[in-house]
């Protein structure tokens, strides 16, 4: 091709390492390269450690990649500990706080001592709300192997969902309507998908408005929840996956943590899934999540 470097691409590489171990010969394979196609590349992961000859340009790549490798791998496991260590070390205190104030402010309490038990209370239970938040964030992020995911009924879990939080949404004055064409399994980590789904609807119902509805429909292989509320701004939709984004609040804001979107974008990749958000006319939200495996 015209413009192209000596020695790009594949073929220019491979040449290469050829030239490398036999120095005038451009017919005798090398480390097994000729033996493997284009699909063999992609189907099959390749040891570096099996490179032979000598110590040239190529061979050193390889070997530093493969240490990459080794070491993005021990980064990844590094980081599945911290999040399980991280779990019971930061639950267990706030566990022991509440039961603290719960005993320890007991009543009857002197005058005053019971507006003082219960704000210390909630500061307590949104702390833990938060933890619990940020742990599932990061362990949904670090991706699923295989043994993780199965098969598991998406109707099943905004049924669960819905009824989990009818009570919040009543109190609200805020109606919540489920339909579904019919079942959809997927194939994930039946836990986090039945947090992607609560996340959905929590987040519909805390950002609505009194008399407000939130529908939540099944179709084909798409979940989409929709709300009503105040209108958005189509320019600020994606940024809302972000963490700690809300819609024209700040971070001082005691009206939820700004994570539930962020915790379904991070839920919905690692499941193998899209996640899109868009305005609805005359104000809310719609959020999809279309499921693309079987």
């Amino acid at each position: 091709m015209a413009g192209s470097r000596d020695g790009a691409g594949p073929a220019g590489l491979r040449d290469r390492a050829r030239r490398e171990e036999h120095p005038g010969s451009r017919a005798t394979p090398v480390c097994g390269l000729e033996q493997l196609g284009a699909d063999d590349y992609l189907a099959k992961p390749f040891d570096f450690a099996e490179l032979t000859g000598p110590d040239g340009e190529l061979h050193r790549l390889a070997g530093t990649f493969d240490s990459m490798l080794d070491r993005l791998e021990k980064s990844l496991e590094s980081q599945r500990r911290f999040v399980a260590n991280a779990s019971h070390e930061l639950r267990t205190p706030l566990a022991v706080q509440r039961t603290s104030l719960e005993v320890g402010l007991a009543d009857p309490l002197p005058e005053g001592l019971a507006d003082v038990r219960e704000d210390l209370l909630a500061m307590n239970r949104d702390a833990e709300t938060l933890i619990a938040s940020l742990l599932l964030l990061a362990r949904s992020d670090l991706g699923l192997d295989e043994d993780e995911t199965e098969e598991s009924e998406l109707r099943d879990a905004a049924h669960q969902a819905v009824g989990k939080l009818l009570p919040q949404a009543e109190g609200k004055k805020v109606s919540l309507e489920l339909a579904a064409d019919g079942p959809m399994p997927v194939i994930g980590d039946p836990v986090l998908l039945r947090h992607l789904v609560t996340n959905l609807v929590d987040n519909a119902v805390r950002y609505n408005r009194p008399g407000g509805t939130v529908w939540v429909r099944l179709t084909g292989r798409t979940l989409t929840v929709t709300n009503t509320g105040t209108p958005v701004d189509p320019d600020q939709a994606d940024g809302l996956f972000e963490p700690f984004r809300r819609l024209g609040q700040d971070r001082t804001s005691t009206s939820g943590h700004g994570l539930g979107l962020s915790i379904v974008a991070s839920i919905a990749q690692a499941n193998a899934a899209r996640v899109t958000a868009r305005p609805r006319q005359g104000g809310g939200l719609t959020v999809s999540v279309t499921f693309t495996g079987t």
